[in-house]
């Protein structure tokens, strides 16, 4: 008896979600992957190409009928092989904070967003000096400052939940206040997700 009591007060939960009338709400999520340049500030290390992958939770708040007021928690794995001269890698686990700000034009919109966070860093290479090659093997915390701007459509599965691409432009700096170091992150990321209208 209690199971299908349980069960039909889950219908009713996704029920309302999906079909009810009070939109002031956008809770989702999201999976995503970017193309971006990275290279380090003030320094003479060549400029590498990498992709990553994401993932994003979403919440937002109406404030007026077009414009959404929010934020979005994401969860990045990053990683980048150099070749060259002095071959490396680099791997990087990142912890983002993203306040955004959103204009709707019907179903298509813009956003703008600031970011901040946290990045578990680790560089893994070798160093050619004096016709030798040494092993240099790195690990920080970089902190994480930069923005965003994207632009991007809601397609409606039901009167609640939407399918929601966006592409985004982000510029990210990670500093290294120990070892003075700084590395800039550039480019274009491509999220789809769901989202429900609450």
């Amino acid at each position: 008896m209690n199971k299908h009591v349980i069960l039909i007060f889950l219908l009713v939960c996704i029920y309302t979600l999906a079909f009810g009338q009070d939109q002031k709400y956008l809770v989702g999520g999201a999976l995503g992957t970017s193309f971006e340049n990275e290279k380090t500030i003030d320094s003479d290390v060549i400029d590498s190409k990498q992709t990553n992958f994401a993932i994003t939770g979403l919440f937002g708040y109406f404030i007026t009928n077009r414009f959404v007021l929010g934020t979005e928690l994401t969860f990045e794995i990053t990683k980048t092989n150099n070749k060259g001269v002095n071959p490396s890698e680099t791997k990087s686990l990142d912890y983002v904070f993203s306040p955004f700000l959103r204009y709707y034009f019907n179903q298509a919109f813009i956003q703008a967003q600031g970011n901040f966070g946290k990045s578990d860093y680790s560089h893994n290479g070798d160093l050619y000096f004096l016709n030798d090659y040494y092993d240099i093997n790195v690990e920080n915390i970089h902190n994480i400052f930069g923005w965003g701007a994207g632009i991007g459509y809601d397609f409606n599965i039901t009167n609640k939940l939407l399918l929601e691409p966006i592409i985004k432009y982000n510029s990210n700096k990670h500093t290294d206040k120990v070892d003075d170091f700084d590395l800039k992150r550039n480019g274009l990321s491509l999220h789809v997700g769901l989202v429900f209208k609450l």
